[in-house]
């Protein structure tokens, strides 16, 4: 958008041997030779007139004005370059749509096949042997735009409740009319993006906002380029001084305002202002197809016309999917040769470590092996330990139905056992051993059982 007012607009008729007129809008540069300049057809959405139709909508249609006004103020936040881009911007050829410079994009073995198969493609495609299967309107959406091809009438509560907060939420709640920033409504949007809408009370999981968001930019493509169309009518009203019918514009008028300064039905409604940078392939094409409706052209020769838009922008999107297929490749193949970095922190060789839920076979020899020994240490254990050891054998070494008798958590229990109990169990051992003998503590243990013999 630009700083035009409506006052430094002016209308261009062009009357074509038919009798179709063509509304052109252009502004007068100053300098020494002022030159007129064509006029931007997004620039239309800044004018007060704008403004004045949409306070116009919201005595009619209240909900609709603020779905429409949320798109004006979104239209600069469109994105046209990197990952997140919304609108596909590139100046293409038809070398491009040959598949002759899939090679040059990418240069590894897949991308001369992909460009076999596209020159293949395109012989087949604008010989007619093998027509688009999708309409020209599908066509011409999924190969200029990466979001969501919405259908015509829908009601999504999700988008209706984050275009209601998202916009309450960027224009201050008020009376009259407000002026702002684009710079400042991107910001703010590139704000909300990246903590995922979370300072927005929304009822929309948190983990949809991102996709209902760009189902909203999705709509605004449509809606912004609709209601642009509207306000070059408003405008050409005011200087026709014309009353308001649907007979001021003969249908091929129509058609052809709708495809300079509206959302043209045959081109999914995307205004070809947001279009700008295609090359002039794409503008001769859409040149050729409007040229189509004004010179009172035969009918088949307006098919034809058509028909060759459909072919190149089929192909233009079997190009890009499979550039799209070569460049994920590359990448694969890219970092397959790069070498993986180390893990940062401190490193630890897992043959030092040992596993806490497996049972060191240590521990079930000494079960094993010497239950008299076990037996006959018990007694001069704390009583924490002595109550562990014992849950042990009871349950002959098994660490998990020692923790149910317990009433430990098992890693709990098994941890202690080992770091702890069993470490205290072997230096008792170790110490009766050097002082008095292991004899001494299986006469104990053998003198304690012929007591409880004789009781």
């Amino acid at each position: 958008m630009s700083d035009l007012n409506e006052d430094d607009f002016r209308l261009m008729i062009q009357v074509h041997p038919s009798g179709t007129r063509d509304f052109v809008f252009y502004t007068v540069a100053d300098g020494e030779a002022p030159t007129p300049q064509i006029i931007h057809p997004l620039n239309l959405l800044g004018l007060d007139l704008a403004a004045s139709l949409l306070e116009l909508y919201g005595r009619q249609q209240p909900e609709m004005s603020v779905v429409i006004s949320l798109c004006r103020l979104l239209v600069p936040c469109l994105e046209y370059r990197g990952n997140r881009r919304h609108l596909i911007v590139e100046e293409w050829s038809e070398s491009d749509i040959r598949g002759e410079t899939l090679y040059e994009h990418t240069r590894i073995p897949l991308s001369r096949d992909l460009a076999v198969n596209q020159a293949g493609d395109f012989r087949v495609v604008t010989t007619g042997v093998e027509p688009p299967q999708d309409s020209l309107a599908k066509i011409f959406w999924d190969a200029h735009s990466s979001l969501r091809d919405l259908p015509d009438v829908f009601e999504d509560p999700d988008m209706s409740n984050l275009a209601r907060v998202l916009y309450d939420d960027l224009v201050q709640a008020g009376t009259g009319r407000q002026e702002v920033l684009i710079s400042n409504i991107r910001r703010r949007i590139m704000n909300h993006w990246s903590e995922n809408f979370g300072s927005l009370d929304l009822r929309v999981p948190t983990r949809q906002r991102r996709r209902v968001f760009k189902d909203v930019l999705a709509a605004t493509i449509r809606l912004a380029s609709q209601f642009n169309g509207n306000v070059a009518r408003a405008l050409i009203f005011r200087r026709l001084d014309s009353p308001r019918d649907e007979q001021t514009f003969t249908p091929e008028e129509e058609a052809l305002l709708e495809l300079r300064y509206g959302g043209s039905r045959a081109l999914r409604d995307i205004n070809i202002g947001l279009l700008f940078g295609c090359g002039p392939l794409f503008a001769e094409l859409v040149n050729d197809f409007a040229f189509a409706h004004v010179a009172g052209v035969p009918e088949a020769d307006l098919e034809a016309r058509t028909e060759r838009l459909h072919q190149y922008i089929d192909l233009l999107g079997r190009f890009r999917r499979r550039r799209r297929r070569a460049r994920a490749e590359e990448q694969r193949e890219r970092r397959s040769r790069r070498p993986r970095r180390p893990p940062t922190g401190r490193r630890v060789s897992p043959d030092n470590q040992e596993d806490e839920e497996t049972t060191n076979p240590s521990e079930q020899a000494i079960f094993n092996e010497d239950w008299d020994i076990m037996g006959a240490v018990l007694p001069r254990l704390k009583p924490r330990d002595a109550e562990r050891l014992q849950a042990m054998m009871d349950a002959r070494g098994d660490y998990r139905r020692a923790a149910e008798i317990t009433g430990v958590d098992p890693t709990k229990f098994h941890r202690r056992w080992r770091q702890t109990t069993l470490q205290n169990i072997k230096g008792k051992i170790e110490d009766i051993a050097a002082s008095e003998g292991l004899g001494s503590l299986l006469n104990e243990r053998h003198e304690d059982g012929e007591e409880e013999t004789e009781d």
